[in-house]
């Protein structure tokens, strides 16, 4: 009896935070996360977890998704839509608009990735400078990898500025030292 309750709680709270557009998508208008995903709180074993409403929604209504596929927003046309992070079938929770591919299928070329368009990462790929004008070659630059919610990603970064800001961050803790020498130590207080 409880299962059901909770089932149809979660069934209100899909309709009470979305709004039906002309195009059938199901915008997600409660809490959208970094990625520009909706994000829904769940209880799960007793414990409160943080999904991505889509899914949630997609499982609800149509099954889990398969392992090792994710679910790609098939209202998306990536022709017409570079907006990235911003674009609003990322909030679409309409099940019948997602459709479970393999990762590769769902980050192809011509779909958007974490840092906007395919176009953008292109772009960043062709810079031969850092924003403050050193070079990028092999002894100035290093690699540190990281995640995104395209999966593995290497982000370049400059030795020299690298090497200016953890001079100044030493730079400004030797002065943070020096002004707490003067500073006089606080009488005791007695109570």
């Amino acid at each position: 009896m409880a299962k059901r309750k909770y089932i149809k709680g979660l069934e209100n709270r899909f309709r009470e935070y979305s709004e039906l557009q002309e195009n059938g998508c199901r915008l997600w208008t409660g809490h959208i996360g970094k990625t520009g995903y909706g994000t829904i709180g769940i209880h799960i074993n007793g414990k409160l977890k943080i999904k991505d409403v889509h899914r949630v929604a997609y499982e609800f209504y149509k099954g889990p998704v398969p392992d090792g596929l994710h679910l790609d927003h098939k209202c998306h046309d990536p022709k017409t839509c570079k907006l990235g992070i911003k674009c609003p079938h990322r909030r679409c929770i309409n099940p019948d608009h997602m459709e479970p591919v393999p990762q590769p299928v769902n980050n192809s070329a011509e779909r958007s990735t974490g840092l906007g368009t395919i176009a953008a990462v292109a772009q960043y790929k062709a810079m031969t400078q850092c924003k403050r004008g050193h070079e990028f070659t092999p002894e100035n630059t290093y690699f540190v990898n990281g995640t995104g919610k395209t999966g593995p990603t290497q982000i370049r970064v400059c030795r020299k500025c690298r090497s200016a800001r953890v001079n100044e961050w030493h730079k400004a803790k030797r002065l943070a030292l020096k002004l707490a020498a003067l500073q006089p130590p606080e009488p005791e207080r007695l109570n």
